[in-house]
C-alpha cells in the first residue's frame, strides 16, 4: 500500500520538474524547492535541469546541497567529486565536510576545512564534530563563534538542538528566538519551537507548532510524526491519519511503522499489532520496542507462552528493564507458573512508583502461591490510598518530562516510603544534579547504590552525578562498572565516551 501511494508522488514530482521550458526554469524550480526545505523535490528538479546542462555548476551544487540535507552521502560524495577545482576552495571544504559528518569522519569533517574559515557553516560543521567526538567544550565554543558570525538558520538550529538534547531548555530558547529573529516560519524554527514546548510539558503549544509546519511545509514528513505523537489519546483516529500520510510521502520509513504500531497499542488494537508485525517478529531485535509491543499483543490475544519465550529472550539480554520483567511476570502467570511470576513481579511491587497494573499482577502472584505479602500489596491497592500515591508520583513524573527540576525534586521528596527506594532516590539525584545540589545528588545516588549495589543503572547514577560535581575519574570508574554490567545500554556508552580525554 504504502510503494502505491508513493509512486504518483514521485510521478507527480517528476512532472513539475519537467514543466519548465528551459534549464534556468527547471533550476529555478529548484531552488524554490530547497527553500521550503523540499529536499526530495528540489533533488528530482534539478537532476531534470542537468539532463540539458550536465556540467553546470550551479546546478551541481544545489545538488549536492539537497544530497546532503537528504542524508544521500553516496550520490553527494559523486556530486563533488565533479565539483573539485569548480567552486571556490572553501565552499567545496564545507559541503566536503558536511558529507563526512554524514559518513561518521568527524575528525576527517574538521581537518578538510580551512582554519582560517570563519563563516557560520564552518562553525556549525566545527561543532557537529566536536559533539561526535565528545568535546563538549569545544562545541559550546564552535557554536557560539559560529552564532556571533551572523544569521544561519542551519547553524542556530543545530546549536538549539544540541542544547535541548543536553537537557539546558532555557538556553536552546534563547537561541531559537535568536533563530526566530531572522527566520520565523523557517522549517527548522517551528520543529524547534514543537520539541521546546514538549520538552517543558507544553502540548497544545507543540500541537500548534507543528501544524504550522505540516501548513507550511507538506511535503515533509517530519512535522506530521511530531504532530501524530503529540495528539492526546482521544485524537488517536487523527494521528493514525497523520502518519498513514507521513508513511506515503516517505515511501516506507522505519520510524513512522514503528509509530503505526505503537499507536495500535496504545489504542488496544492487539490483532493489528500482531498482523503488522507476525511477518517480521523473528528478525527483530528481542529488547526492541516493536518485539516487546509484539510480545504483549500476543499475551492480550491468548499466546501467552509465546509471550513468555519472546519476554525471557528480552530478559537475558537485559536482566533489568521494568517494563521487560513486568511482562514477563504477567505471561508466567497467565501460563500458569505463579511461583516464577511471584519472584519476577514481587522486586518490582515493592517500588514506590509502582502502577497499579503491576500491583494487581503483583497480588495474583502472591494469592497464588500464598505469600503473605499479599494483603499488604493488596492495601495498597485501596482507592483513596492509590489515588494519592499516584498523583504525587503522576506530578513528579510530568515534572521530570518537562526538566522542571526544582518542581520535580519537590514532589518526589512527597512520594510515601521514596527516601528507601532505589527509584526515587535516583530521580532526586538527577533533579539535584540538574539544579546545582551536586553534595545532595551524589548522596541521593549512593543511597540507590547502597540498596542495589551491582545494578547498572544506579551505577549510571551515581557516575553521571559525579561527573556533572566535576569529580571525571570517580566518574568514569563508575560508568565502567555500569557498561561492563549492561554493555547493550546505549545511555551509559554515551556518557563514558563524553568523559574521554581529548585526543591529543
Amino acid at each position: 500500500m504504502r510503494t502505491s501511494r508513493a509512486i504518483p508522488m514521485l510521478a507527480l514530482v517528476l512532472s513539475l520538474a519537467a514543466c519548465g521550458d528551459t534549464p534556468a526554469e527547471t533550476l529555478a524550480n529548484a531552488r524554490a524547492a530547497y527553500e521550503r526545505s523540499d529536499y526530495g523535490a528540489a533533488r528530482v528538479a534539478v537532476v531534470a535541469a542537468l539532463r540539458k546542462e550536465p556540467n553546470d555548476v550551479e546546478m551541481l551544487t544545489l545538488l549536492a546541497q539537497s544530497q546532503l540535507r537528504l542524508g544521500d552521502a553516496e550520490g553527494a560524495e559523486q556530486t563533488l567529486s565533479r565539483l573539485i577545482g569548480r567552486i571556490a576552495p572553501d565552499e567545496h571544504a564545507r559541503l566536503t565536510g558536511d558529507l563526512r559528518l554524514l559518513q561518521g569522519r568527524a575528525q576527517d569533517a574538521l581537518a578538510g576545512l580551512n582554519p582560517e574559515d570563519e563563516s557560520p557553516t564552518a562553525w556549525r560543521i566545527r561543532a557537529a564534530a566536536f559533539v561526535a567526538l565528545g568535546k563538549a567544550s569545544d562545541a559550546q565554543d564552535a557554536y557560539g563563534r559560529g552564532m556571533a558570525a551572523g544569521p544561519d538558520v542551519q547553524l542556530a538550529a543545530a546549536y538549539a538542538r544540541y542544547l535541548l538534547e543536553s537537557g539546558a531548555v532555557e538556553v536552546a530558547a534563547r537561541v531559537h528566538r535568536t533563530l526566530e529573529s531572522f527566520a520565523p516560519e523557517a522549517f527548522e524554527a517551528l520543529m524547534l519551537q514543537g520539541d521546546l514546548a514538549v520538552a517543558r510539558g507544553q502540548s497544545k503549544s507543540a500541537v500548534a507548532a507543528y501544524r504550522r509546519a505540516a501548513q507550511l511545509y507538506p511535503q515533509r514528513h517530519e512535522p506530521l510524526l511530531a504532530l501524530a505523537r503529540e495528539l492526546p489519546e482521544s485524537s488517536s483516529h487523527e494521528a493514525m491519519e497523520l502518519l498513514e500520510k507521513a508513511q506515503a510521502l516517505t515511501g516506507g520509513s522505519a520510524e513512522i511503522f514503528e509509530a503505526q504500531v505503537a499507536l495500535h497499542a496504545t489504542r488496544r488494537e492487539w490483532g493489528a499489532v500482531r498482523a503488522a508485525l507476525q511477518g517480521q517478529a523473528s528478525g527483530l531485535d528481542p529488547t526492541s520496542a516493536l518485539a516487546l509491543t509484539y510480545g504483549e499483543a500476543l499475551l492480550h490475544l491468548g499466546q501467552p507462552e509465546q509471550a513468555r519465550t519472546l519476554f525471557t529472550r528480552a530478559r537475558l539480554l537485559r536482566p533489568r528493564d521494568p517494563y521487560t520483567r513486568f511482562m514477563l511476570g504477567r505471561a508466567q502467570l497467565a501460563t500458569g507458573d505463579a511461583e516464577d511470576a511471584w519472584a519476577t513481579l514481587s522486586p518490582l511491587a515493592d517500588s514506590a512508583l509502582a502502577p497499579a497494573e503491576l500491583i494487581e499482577a503483583a497480588v495474583a502472584a502472591a494469592r497464588a502461591v500464598g505469600h503473605p505479602d499479599e494483603k499488604a500489596l493488596r492495601a495498597r491497592l485501596r482507592p483513596v490510598r492509590l489515588k494519592q500515591r499516584m498523583a504525587i508520583v503522576d506530578k513528579a513524573q510530568a515534572a521530570l518530562d518537562r526538566q522542571d527540576w526544582g518542581a520535580a525534586r519537590a514532589a518526589l521528596l512527597l512520594i510515601p516510603a521514596g527516601s528507601d527506594d532505589p527509584e526515587v532516590l535516583m530521580r532526586l539525584a538527577l533533579a539535584s544534579s540538574r539544579l546545582g545540589r551536586h553534595h545532595e545528588a551524589i548522596t541521593y545516588a549512593d543511597q540507590a547504590l547502597v540498596r542495589r549495589p551491582d545494578a547498572p543503572e544506579c551505577l549510571h547514577t551515581a557516575g553521571m552525578a559525579r561527573f556533572e560535581a566535576g569529580d571525571v575519574q570517580k566518574a568514569q570508574a563508575l560508568l565502567r562498572r555500569a557498561a561492563d554490567a549492561d554493555p547493550r545500554n546505549e545511555g551509559i556508552r554515551e556518557d563514558l565516551e563524553k568523559m574521554r580525554p581529548p585526543a591529543a
